[in-house]
Parts: C-alpha cells; sequence; structure tokens
C-alpha cells in the first residue's frame, strides 16, 4: 500500500501534537502537585517547568518526592 505525502504529513502533525499534548500534560500535573506539597509557584518557576524535555520528567517526579523545600526542587541533582 502506498502512502501518499498528504498522509504522511498528516500522520507526523498528529505524532507532534500528541507529544505536545503529553508534554503539557505532564507539566500541568506536575505544577499541580508541586502546588499541593510547596503552595503556590511563581510564573518563574511554572516557565521552567513547561520548559521541561518530556523525557526529564521522570527525574523531575523524583526531585519531588525528595525534595525538602520549593528550592530545592530547583537545584539540579549532582
Amino acid at each position: 500500500m502506498m502512502v501518499t505525502w498528504g498522509e504522511t504529513l498528516k500522520r507526523r502533525w498528529r505524532a507532534e501534537g500528541y507529544a505536545e499534548g503529553r508534554a503539557e500534560g505532564c507539566a500541568s500535573m506536575f505544577i499541580r502537585m508541586a502546588e499541593v506539597r510547596f503552595g503556590p509557584l511563581s510564573a518563574d518557576q511554572r516557565a521552567c517547568i513547561q520548559a521541561v524535555d518530556i523525557t526529564e520528567f521522570d527525574a523531575w517526579i523524583d526531585r519531588l518526592i525528595e525534595a525538602s523545600s520549593l528550592e530545592a526542587l530547583f537545584i539540579p541533582p549532582t
């Protein structure tokens, strides 16, 4: 079966849209969890989280679990 150029583009856009939506969902959930634990986040902190690559959220979730303060959450692990 031959796939047209248009179909290839639709598939790519769908995949990109799915990945973008997934990243936004991860960021939104992480922000909610951080705010429940530590209180409101600043606009800069929210922006930082929203800029995180989706592949890094596992490490960020580990940091959220282990962090003793909101400030510690934003200090990269050594």
